[in-house]
């Protein structure tokens, strides 16, 4: 059953900091499960230390500050630091021709997130805080950054799993990820910037909780009225009566609280908070063990739609 939700949302300053730098936060994750790999292969406990503690203090800093605070030369520096403790680890000569292979595949990885980050913190210092206004998007840049960061958490999972894209290309333990984007110039999409966060994190979301060999499909659409966002899967599902509840900051439903994964639970938080700002609707339907549907409409009426 479609259920439309309703709940009063209250967030303080803090809360909204982190719902703001969730999407970041994800690729760091992804990001610090690549060093952890990487110091397994080396075999060595103190290795990437330096790193992971820069990890850390991000991390902190996004849950003191806002978001904007983290500038592209500040990554560049990290980037350049992760590049010297990879050669070290390189030099040290102790690396079998077999863990030398994984090893560049996962230093590859890193890259590819580093790159994907940058984009990130560009998205996020630009619009500060008017993640709500309305601006144009290239379909085309929003279909290649979506593409690149699920092709790093493929990369991540080292071979538990593959991403495809198309019904032709899946086997029967691949994950099915599609995005459709429709709108009036076929080219660019009009929306507010945070919807291309709902974006990324609803389906890093389906993906967690969904078995590989699942499917997610999501929908952004534009019309003269809304902005229309729908997401299905075919993942675990969340109990009936505990539909309306997983919106609320930091909650799992009961059947998603064993599962291993990064994360605050913040995802479908943000998206309803910032809907519900923009004087939006939001739609859950879910079966335990089926799936979940998630759909947004977001009217272009609202104050910044100009």
């Amino acid at each position: 059953m479609k259920k439309e939700i309703t709940i009063g949302l209250s967030l303080s300053r803090e809360q909204r900091i982190l719902l703001n730098s969730h999407s970041f936060l994800n690729l760091i994750n992804v990001l610090a499960d690549e060093l952890h790999y990487l110091r397994e292969l080396a075999r060595r406990k103190e290795a990437f230390d330096g790193t992971l503690q820069v990890i850390k203090h991000i991390r902190h800093s996004l849950e003191d500050d806002s978001p904007a605070m983290i500038t592209p030369h500040q990554m560049q520096e990290f980037y350049s630091y992760i590049e010297q403790e990879i050669a070290a680890e390189v030099q040290e000569g102790h690396l079998s021709n077999e863990q030398k292979k994984k090893f560049n595949r996962s230093t590859d990885n890193i890259r590819s997130i580093f790159r994907i980050i940058h984009i990130r913190v560009r998205e996020l210092m630009a619009r500060s805080d008017e993640s709500e206004t309305w601006t144009s998007h290239p379909i085309s840049q929003i279909m290649e950054n979506l593409h690149g960061f699920l092709a790093a958490i493929e990369k991540n999972s080292k071979g538990s799993y593959r991403i495809v894209h198309s019904e032709n290309h899946k086997e029967d333990s691949d994950y099915l990820i599609t995005l459709q984007i429709k709108s009036p110039d076929k080219k660019n999409i009009f929306m507010p910037p945070v919807v291309q966060d709902f974006l990324y994190d609803l389906i890093a979301n389906a993906r967690k909780y969904t078995r590989p060999g699942g499917c997610i499909h999501a929908l952004l659409e534009e019309d003269p009225e809304k902005i229309l966002f729908q997401i299905t899967d075919t993942g675990i599902g969340i109990p009936e009566d505990e539909i309306e509840q997983v919106v609320t900051f930091g909650y799992r439903a009961g059947n998603a609280i064993d599962k291993k994964t990064h994360g605050g639970g913040f995802g479908l938080t943000k998206a309803y908070y910032h809907t519900r700002e923009m004087g939006g609707r939001m739609w859950i339907a879910s079966t335990v063990s089926r799936g979940t549907t998630i759909t947004i409409h977001i009217p272009k009426n609202s104050s910044d739609s100009v």
